[in-house]
């Protein structure tokens, strides 16, 4: 899934979302002004699309503006086995 190409300090961003099994991971294409493209992923993963371009596009900003970076709102998924004849969950840390 792909959004729309935008401006932002005179760099061309365009952050992108691709569905796995774990969820939307969100990428970003950030080309400067002289040209050169640089490429962002997977930068971290989603449960919604909307939710991995809106991060995509802000990492692209922090990058440009030379700031912070955002974090992602988890940092990975881990299977948890359970006791025999319980089903595996899935935790967030």
């Amino acid at each position: 899934m792909d959004s729309q190409p935008f401006s932002y300090k005179q760099h061309v961003i365009v952050p992108f979302a691709s569905i796995s099994k774990l969820g939307y991971a969100a990428s970003v294409f950030v080309t400067r002004p002289t040209g050169k493209c640089s490429a962002f992923g997977i930068l971290a993963y989603f449960v919604s699309e909307n939710a991995a371009l809106q991060y995509a596009a802000a990492y692209a900003k922090a990058h440009i503006d030379g700031t912070t970076l955002p974090k992602p709102p988890f940092t990975r998924i881990r299977s948890v086995q359970r006791p025999s004849g319980s089903r595996t969950c899935l935790t967030i840390t």
